[in-house]
């Protein structure tokens, strides 16, 4: 039987999942009600799991005006996919590269959460749990960026193929590469990253 603990984890995951799934927008006030009916709870642990993303820099809590979605500019956005940048090349400069990408990742439909999924795999093989534990803080703030409204002027699947073919190999410099045009393309596109940001809400 899960115990007390777990079943609270285990919402917090879920309530974390659905707010940043990108279909709250930046700036957009969290409807506590809503949450409270989708996961048949009161308003107490939904408020308690607000709180705790707030600790997190996940959301923002205004006094008397709730919880809400922090906005988004074009230099938080430079400074969250720079220092996602580093955290990645540090942990392929001080870890090895897996010998093959999982089938399933291999498999998987290009989505910046594929691309999201290749990192993790290099931070993983690092073996520095200050490197995973950081990227998994920086990749949630920039989940919802990434899945709000992929922009058109990026070719994903091109992406993803190219850092799967360079995990295949394996050839370090040229995965490290691929990872720095990758990050040079999102840095070109700032503006219209955020403007996708606020554009509309995944399906």
């Amino acid at each position: 039987m899960p115990t007390q603990d777990s079943v609270v984890e285990t919402l917090y995951l879920e309530v974390k999942r659905e707010l940043l799934s990108g279909r709250v927008l930046p700036g957009e006030r969290i409807n506590i009600k809503a949450l409270c009916e989708q996961y048949h709870v009161s308003k107490s642990p939904i408020r308690n799991i607000l709180n705790r993303l707030v600790g997190e820099g996940l959301l923002a809590a205004q006094a008397h005006d709730g919880f809400y979605r922090p906005r988004v500019t074009v230099q938080s956005l430079r400074e969250l996919y720079n220092w996602e940048q580093d955290i990645v090349l540090l942990a392929l400069r001080d870890g090895a590269i897996p010998s093959a990408p999982p089938p399933d990742l291999a498999l998987a439909t290009a989505t910046e959460d594929s691309i999201e999924a290749v990192l993790r795999l290099i931070a993983e093989g690092s073996g520095n749990r200050v490197y995973r534990t950081a990227l998994a803080n920086v990749s949630a703030h920039l989940g919802a960026i990434r899945r709000s409204s992929p922009s058109q002027a990026f070719d994903v699947e091109a992406e993803l193929n190219s850092l799967l073919e360079a995990l295949k190999e394996p050839n370090t410099d040229a995965l490290r590469r691929r990872l720095k045009r990758y990050y040079q393309r999102r840095l070109s596109r700032l503006s219209d990253i955020v403007a996708d940001a606020y554009r509309g809400r995944p399906q």
